[in-house]
């Protein structure tokens, strides 16, 4: 993977969690994962970001170091401080997809919102940016 799709693919979570911290749930949708656009109903889409989001308020957040699983596939932690001062740490999963279920190092990349409040595996080694 070059250095090109990396630096994409850290822009798409940047783009994520800035809705996320505006509670733009519109704009939130238009990062996400191909495939997981794909497979929801829109009524259901705005309740899964309120429901998941909304309860997190993010004050601001910076991107940690990112870890390149396929060439169609980055992990990205973030580091956020939350409304309430306390710091929490993210892991996104942001994928390459050329169509639902059509991943490709060059079509459009997208985070996969379920990723987000998942825990990265211990014995996986993380490297930065």
């Amino acid at each position: 993977m070059n250095k090109k799709h990396r630096k994409a693919a850290r822009k798409t979570v940047e783009l994520y969690f800035a809705a996320w911290m505006n509670h733009d749930w519109t704009d939130i949708l238009g990062q996400t994962q191909i495939t997981w656009r794909a497979t929801r109903k829109p009524e259901y889409v705005t309740q899964y970001f309120r429901d998941y989001c909304e309860p997190h308020d993010i004050a601001r957040f910076c991107l940690g170091a990112s870890r390149v699983v396929e060439n169609y596939m980055i992990d990205v932690e973030v580091i956020a401080t939350m409304g309430d001062g306390t710091t929490r740490r993210f892991y996104a999963r942001v994928i390459c997809e050329e169509a639902p279920y059509a991943t490709n190092e060059n079509g459009t990349w997208g985070v996969n919102p379920a990723s987000v409040f998942r825990y990265p595996p211990d014995n996986e080694e993380k490297t930065s940016e």
